[in-house]
């Protein structure tokens, strides 16, 4: 069972990523709409960004559907976990 803080986290991520998520797609509409070549590296950087944030919405969902997360249920992963510890 998730505390409060592990829900917010969580949720907190979730919602970084669906936001990233628009504005990248926004962003490759604009740049292609007005022909900027240079509006592209900016927003791959973002959603290079955004894939580090994958393994917690990951490990979030684990929990909320097995009860326990990704690096309990396997013992030998060395996944990147936000929710270990007092969580």
């Amino acid at each position: 069972m998730l505390s409060f803080d592990g829900w917010s986290v969580g949720i907190a991520y979730c919602l970084k990523i669906l936001i990233d998520t628009i504005f990248s797609i926004f962003f490759i509409v604009k740049a292609k709409k007005a022909k900027l070549s240079m509006l592209y590296f900016p927003v791959f950087m973002m959603i290079a960004y955004l894939l580090a944030y994958i393994p917690y919405v990951v490990d979030f969902f684990n929990i909320l559907i097995t009860g326990m997360n990704i690096h309990a249920k396997h013992r030998g992963a060395n996944l990147i976990s936000v929710f270990r510890g007092g969580y």
